[in-house]
């Protein structure tokens, strides 16, 4: 069975790697728009520059760090 997202935006926290990244690559597949959180400012520069697609975007977020959170 297939999902389709296509009109709908998710976020997904600590979306860099493990289980994370495995959600990212899901909700690719089923063309949602996701916005994917990571802490490693090198990594998150790196798979923005690697994603194809727009749809898909990496963003900063620490939520150790009270102005992390707020900027996000």
């Amino acid at each position: 069975m297939k999902i389709d997202f296509a009109s709908k935006t998710v976020i997904v926290t600590g979306g860099t790697r493990g289980i994370g990244a495995s959600l990212v690559d899901m909700f690719h597949q089923s063309n949602a728009n996701i916005i994917a959180t990571g802490t490693k400012n090198k990594e998150l520069e790196k798979l923005n520059a690697k994603t194809k697609r727009k749809k898909t975007n990496y963003f900063h977020l620490d939520f150790t760090l009270e102005n992390s959170v707020q900027d996000f």
